[in-house]
């Protein structure tokens, strides 16, 4: 049976201590008799009686060991569970796993956060898919952030207080805590010259301070307007976004919809759907998006929020700028209880 341990000195098996990359030889003259089975992308070796499998890309270092916690299907798997003691620092792996979830990262951008580290080896758990998998872990270099521009300082302070207002509901290790680093400047160049440079300034120094990752579920980072949650966009889906607003709007750019228009906030400037000058930045999931509008009637402001919904041609100012958006929602936040995290808090995820 195997004794297996994870600390600061490094992922111990049987009391010998190994670090990542392993050399093969070594490795199986430490274990015993194994089984190799060669697959269209990596080498596999496996220790039926263990339920351990080491998986090499070259066939000359294991880059990771993972532990079946169930009877394998396939010839590549070990063919009986794992059934020896796993650790972490001394510590039973998944007790501590279950009981200190702040102390579990993504390793990749979009990752559901199942992973603990120490040693420069990382160890995954996965009780829904039944395995755990110690690998090397290179801690990614965090780029330092832009310099904000003049009279844009305060996104700062506003970031800080919005991220203090999201902790008092969701901790920041929660899945759904898709926070990132700011934007760099390979990012606005990109952005602007899909745009032609039409990107508002309060915007591009908005996401200087902090970006998102896209989740395919759902964003801590949202305003409720109207009623409804908008998500915060990756600064790199605005144009994406754009584009698929474009589209609807050629659509049904024709006097069979002018009809439609008659309900449109008297600030807003909108021959059809839309105004190719109206910049998304947080989606409703549902078609909806609050955009920032770069050309008004003559009664709005330039940079004021409109809610576009999609189904029900509503175009409705909302707040005047993307400033007074966010003093909005860390507002409702301070409240201590404002609802719109409910879903999220419901479900926790120990897997």
């Amino acid at each position: 049976m195997l004794n297996i341990d994870l600390s600061n000195q490094g992922l111990s098996i049987n009391g010998q201590i190994w670090n990542f990359p392993i050399p093969i030889q070594t490795f199986c003259s430490s274990l015993g008799t194994y089984r190799k089975v060669t697959t269209a992308y990596q080498h596999n070796y496996l220790w039926d009686d263990e339920g351990l499998v080491a998986h090499s890309k070259n066939d000359d270092f294991i880059e990771n060991i993972t532990l079946c916690l169930n009877t394998g299907e396939y010839n590549h798997q070990p063919k009986s569970a794992f059934s020896g003691q796993v650790s972490f620092c001394q510590q039973p792996l998944i007790d501590f796993y279950k009981a200190h979830p702040e102390q579990r990262v993504a390793l990749y951008v979009g990752d559901d956060k199942q992973s603990l580290i120490t040693k420069n080896i990382s160890v995954s758990i996965s009780l829904r898919y039944s395995y755990i998998c110690f690998e090397s872990y290179q801690a990614p270099e965090i780029p330092l952030p832009l310099k904000l521009d003049t009279g844009f300082e305060y996104y700062s302070t506003l970031w800080e207080n919005w991220l203090y207002a999201i902790q008092s509901y969701i901790p920041s290790y929660n899945r759904f805590y898709n926070l990132s680093y700011g934007i760099q400047q390979h990012d606005i160049d990109e952005q602007q010259s899909l745009f032609e440079g039409k990107l508002p300034l309060s915007l591009i120094n908005f996401y200087k301070v902090h970006n998102v990752y896209w989740d395919a579920v759902t964003s801590v980072f949202q305003f409720h307007v109207n009623g409804w949650g908008y998500d915060l966009l990756p600064f790199s889906r605005l144009y994406e976004i754009w584009e698929n607003i474009m589209d609807l709007h050629e659509e049904f750019d024709s006097e069979e919809y002018s009809s439609c228009l008659e309900d449109y906030d008297v600030k807003v400037k909108a021959i059809g759907y839309s105004n190719p000058s109206w910049i998304p930045f947080a989606e409703g999931r549902n078609g909806d998006y609050l955009v920032i509008d770069l050309d008004p009637n003559e009664t709005g402001k330039v940079g004021q929020i409109v809610e576009l919904q999609n189904e029900a041609w509503s175009r409705i100012v909302f707040f005047d700028s993307l400033e007074q958006l966010l003093k909005s929602t860390i507002q409702q936040l301070n409240t201590g209880n404002d609802t719109r995290y409910e879903w999220i808090q419901s479900n926790k995820d120990d897997d």
